[in-house]
């Protein structure tokens, strides 16, 4: 990661500010990304993932395989895959019981901005029953409407396949698949100047 540069001093500027700055990632994503490299090699995660669902269930079974955390396994799956898909942290709210809101995301880089994930998932979604107890710890995959978690003005046109697990007590984390890429490209009819920038 630092190939070429004359050295590294682990100074106050260097890592809050040089170190950092590469990439535009914090230094926490950063050592993230490094160990997500080294732990989970591209040329040895891709094709062990081609072709599996975009679910939990696969990154579960590739989190066996190469030892790691289902939460980077699946965060490497969506980026890596062979589907389009997104990953979504949901977190509870201290303090605000049956409060939840969304923590963090991640999508495929095919996947436009205008894709963007909602503060929290809708009531009609799998990780929403999870927050009200109503599941077991893990749940789907399914088949839900897209516009109960994405933000996107022609997100009822279509579906995603959602598969979300409690990873801790406070803590939801699923992933959307679009398994048919048609629809897809019908969130995409409205934002053809972008597409094609």
């Amino acid at each position: 990661y630092d190939r070429d540069s004359i050295g590294i001093a682990c100074t106050k500027r260097t890592y809050f500010e040089e170190w950092a700055n590469q990439s535009g990632l914090n230094p926490e994503q950063r050592a993230n990304r490094y160990a997500a490299d080294l732990l989970l090699p591209k040329s040895m995660f891709v094709p062990r993932a081609r072709n599996k669902p975009i679910t939990l269930d696969s990154a579960s079974e590739l989190a066996a395989t190469f030892g790691t955390s289902l939460t980077s396994t699946a965060i490497r799956l969506v980026e890596h895959g062979s589907y389009s898909a997104m990953i979504y942290c949901t977190k509870a709210q201290p303090g605000r019981p049956n409060s939840w809101r969304r923590r963090w995301f991640s999508r495929s880089p095919d996947l436009l901005d205008s894709l963007w994930p909602k503060d929290w998932p809708g009531p009609n979604t799998l990780a929403s029953a999870l927050m009200k107890g109503d599941r077991a710890e893990s749940s789907g995959p399914a088949e839900v409407p897209a516009d109960e978690w994405l933000d996107h003005k022609n997100a009822a046109n279509c579906t995603v396949i959602e598969s979300s697990a409690r990873i801790a007590d406070d803590l939801i984390l699923s992933i959307l698949w679009w398994k048919d890429h048609r629809q897809l490209l019908a969130l995409y009819d409205d934002d053809e100047d972008q597409l094609f920038e």
